[in-house]
């Protein structure tokens, strides 16, 4: 479970905006899982998970995030592409004409 199928779960989840409603539909994909893995009720997955070390999608995807952040800030590339725009989004910003 945590070797092959977590990985598919959560790919891509710290590229992604997450909402509620997909972090559930993910969370409750893991839960069908354990339950019909271990054949346990519903109400003893919770403590499963927990046993297992198996985090909520939401902990997981932050935390992919956080990694994936550091790991593009730690690039040169990535800190001058970053420079780049922010300054036209300044220069846009400060130069759009609004017309009323």
């Amino acid at each position: 479970m945590k070797s092959y199928c977590l990985p598919f779960i959560i790919y891509a989840t710290e590229a992604l905006p997450l909402t509620k409603t997909t972090i559930n539909m993910l969370d409750n994909c893991i839960n069908a899982a354990l339950y019909k893995i271990f054949k346990v009720d519903c109400a003893s997955v919770a403590y499963l998970r927990k046993f297992l070390n198996i985090p909520s999608v939401a902990i997981s995807a932050e935390r992919r995030r956080l990694c994936f952040m550091n790991i593009c800030l730690s690039l040169i590339d990535f800190k001058q592409v970053m420079s780049v725009y922010v300054f036209n989004s300044a220069h846009r910003l400060f130069t759009c004409k609004y017309v009323i």
